[in-house]
């Protein structure tokens, strides 16, 4: 009893001492030494251990632990439990930046979800990579089917956590964003975001949401640099003709700003999502889309 009333009396110290760390994820061992390092100061009972130092904190929901499982990659420790889950998930994985419908999250374009997308790119090839061939028949039948998913996903306090492997882009368009609190994290910017959930719907909202945030993403971004952040990336598919339809949906986009991606080759007939239910042809773009968008017209 004598453990928890000290505790208590510590909290509020316990508690800005481990906001002021520059990062609030914890190994077993971080917490050990700031337990042998600030007991006297804390003025905690001498016979307190750190494991019963960690179950009081736990006890007292100031920290809790977390056990990530990416198909047998696996993380573990413990977390600072008012830090946000986006904050707590970035942090977690080495070497990923927040991304697709969670950075649209982070910019204020949708709100918190049942998942969290992080993504880890690959290591660059040897050498420069060749653009694939396209073929109308293989468009056809890759998006005839069900995007591939990234794998199973990790859960974390009842929320989907995907890590995707992406292409290595030199994590063009990353930045680091302040959160609440001082929270830090590494998001890609609202144009790399755009492109992302237009390369992969799956991890976005559906295509009718999407129309709506290409519209109230306007006032935010740079088309330009839209514009060239795509042609960097040097897809293969032609995801101009999605970018310059959803601008156009969105009815704020200039003409000069369509034609942007309008005046890139438009050659094939492409999709807007995968495995799209009663598709409507939009000819001006040769994209097929679903019928729900004439119906938001």
């Amino acid at each position: 009893m004598a453990n928890t009333s000290r505790i208590s009396q510590a909290l509020e110290e316990i508690k800005k001492s481990l906001r002021r760390r520059q990062l609030r994820i914890f190994s077993a061992k971080q917490l050990h030494q700031i337990f042998i390092k600030n007991r006297k100061k804390w003025n905690l009972p001498t016979a307190m251990t750190t494991k019963k130092f960690v179950q009081a904190l736990e006890l007292e929901v100031v920290i809790d632990q977390y056990h990530l499982d990416f198909s047998g990659e696996e993380f573990g420790g413990y977390y600072l439990c008012s830090s946000s889950a986006n904050y707590i998930i970035a942090n977690i994985v080495p070497r990923t930046f927040i991304s697709h419908e969670s950075a649209l999250n982070v910019w204020a374009m949708v709100p918190p979800g049942n998942r969290i997308f992080i993504n880890r790119e690959q290591s660059p090839s040897s050498g420069k990579a060749a653009k694939g061939t396209l073929v109308q028949s293989a468009i056809d039948t890759a998006f005839s089917k069900p995007q591939r998913e990234p794998g199973a996903p990790a859960e974390f306090n009842g929320i989907d956590v995907f890590l995707i492997r992406g292409k290595f882009t030199d994590q063009l368009g990353v930045t680091e964003v302040t959160l609440k609190d001082r929270e830090n994290v590494m998001v890609t910017d609202l144009e790399r975001t755009l492109i992302d959930c237009v390369v992969r719907p799956g991890y976005a909202p559906d295509p009718e949401e999407m129309v709506d945030i290409f519209r109230r993403a306007k006032a935010d971004i740079s088309v330009t640099l839209l514009a060239d952040y795509l042609k960097k990336l040097n897809y293969t598919y032609p995801y101009h003709q999605c970018i310059g339809f959803y601008m156009e949906r969105a009815q704020n986009y200039s003409a000069d700003e369509i034609d942007l991606f309008f005046r890139q080759e438009i050659k094939y007939d492409f999709y807007l999502d995968y495995d799209i239910h009663e598709p409507v042809y939009d000819a001006r773009w040769k994209l097929y889309y679903p019928q729900v968008l004439d119906l938001k017209k």
